[in-house]
């Protein structure tokens, strides 16, 4: 009997199976090795970030409503606790078909979003179509994190299921290549996946708050998915990270991270991204060819 719950595939060639069989294991690999490498997993619990201790944060969006997604309740929280923010937008936005117009609505979405959140705004303007990091926007990255001097730089989780946040991780240590960056720490956020935490934010105060913060994006909630019903629903699923409030059945909200010094988070990288260009960045060679073509020029060395 057919089971109603399956649907048609294309179909594939033994050889087209093998070969994604391959990056399936290629892809675990990473991800293996960096749990291994992590021993806070068994010995710590996560813990609450104090925000009231960071005066500045830096954060690093590949797509403009990333920062919202994975840490605009902290962002909230922190700016009204008195902190300084500054949003760095790594890519412009641009879609196929209507390149110069998305560019446009993309930026007056992040432009409406960091005044919500009162955060300072920078670009690096890479393509979002075409991926094309060059060593000014390795130089132009350096330069703004040392002129921000933060106290924490909030970046996407290096193992996020997407390869332009994986690129993000990637440009901060050739960053740090170029000149050697002031030591801080290195939050990293949640987007597209979930991961064991060893700090979170609890975020129930500004929920709302982030809600009409997703929403503000609306190129992106209307015409690809509901991110700001996404963000919210991971925000909820956070929740079980926070400290147990027994006898309250009151709806929470959280934010979770991987809170290192930024030399542990460079070592993960250069430990675990640089072997297989391919596994890392999921297959997408034009974003793999983009990075490879930088780092040897910002290295001279070959890698993946």
């Amino acid at each position: 009997m057919k089971l109603p719950f399956f649907s048609k595939r294309k179909r594939r060639r033994p050889s087209d199976m093998a070969a994604l069989l391959k990056q399936a294991r290629a892809n675990l690999a990473l991800p293996t090795a960096i749990l291994a490498s992590e021993p806070f997993r068994t010995l710590v619990r996560p813990v609450p970030l104090d925000l009231t201790t960071r005066r500045r944060l830096l954060v690093l969006a590949p797509h403009q409503d990333d920062e919202a997604l994975g840490a605009g309740g902290t962002l909230l929280m922190a700016r009204a606790a008195g902190a300084r923010i500054q949003v760095v937008y790594l890519t412009d936005g641009a879609e196929k078909g209507d390149e110069s117009g998305s560019v446009a609505v993309r930026s007056k979405e992040a432009a409406d979003a960091c005044e919500r959140l009162g955060a300072e705004r920078a670009d690096l303007g890479l393509s979002n179509i075409r991926v094309d990091p060059t060593l000014a926007a390795v130089e132009r990255l350096a330069s703004l994190i040392h002129d921000f001097q933060p106290d924490a730089l909030l970046v996407p989780w290096l193992l996020d299921g997407t390869a332009k946040h994986r690129m993000a991780n990637h440009l901060l240590w050739l960053a740090n290549h170029v000149s050697l960056l002031p030591a801080t720490e290195v939050w990293g956020f949640q987007v597209n996946n979930a991961f064991d935490p060893n700090a979170f934010v609890d975020i129930t105060e500004v929920a709302e708050q982030k809600r009409k913060l997703l929403e503000l994006y609306r190129s992106q909630n209307e015409k690809l998915l509901s991110f700001d019903h996404i963000g919210m629903g991971l925000s909820a699923w956070n929740s079980k990270w926070l400290p147990k409030n027994k006898g309250s059945h009151e709806p929470r909200y959280g934010e979770i991270f991987v809170a290192v010094t930024l030399r542990d988070h460079l070592d993960l990288i250069e430990q675990h991204y640089f072997a297989d260009l391919s596994s890392t960045y999921l297959g997408f060679e034009t974003i793999q060819r983009g990075m490879a073509e930088v780092h040897r020029a910002v290295t001279g060395a070959m890698v993946g």
